[in-house]
């Protein structure tokens, strides 16, 4: 009985809505699809899909260097207002007992140019 009441207890604190990692918009989970650690939007599936993506900024943060991933986050919100897609990927390694979080924003190809001039 109590591991019935535990599961059901996890069951009803479990998210019913994700966000769309290239647009931030948030949805319910049944309408995301996860790729490659990335929660899509359908229509963002298909930018996705039909480009091949690039790195145009990547820094690394750790927990005396927060303001790394705030300036990641500012350059997509400022590419988003001149209509270009992009997403960030992130991956952690340990460092002297340490986590380093990797930030990568990407961008499609055909866009690259445009966005390393809004980011200079």
């Amino acid at each position: 009985m109590i591991k019935l009441l535990k599961k059901l207890l996890s069951h009803t604190n479990r998210s019913l809505y994700g966000v769309c990692s290239i647009c931030d918009k948030k949805y319910l989970d049944s309408k995301l699809t996860t790729i490659e650690d990335l929660s899509l939007c359908p229509a963002d599936l298909i930018i996705y899909q039909n480009h091949k993506w690039e790195s145009i900024y990547a820094v690394e943060s750790d927990p005396e260097n927060p303001e790394n991933a705030l300036a990641v986050q500012n350059i997509k919100d400022e590419l988003k207002k001149i209509s270009i897609p992009s997403f960030i990927q992130t991956t952690y390694t340990e460092a002297n007992g340490q986590v380093i979080s990797h930030f990568n924003l990407l961008v499609p190809q055909d866009k690259i140019d445009i966005a390393k001039e809004r980011i200079r």
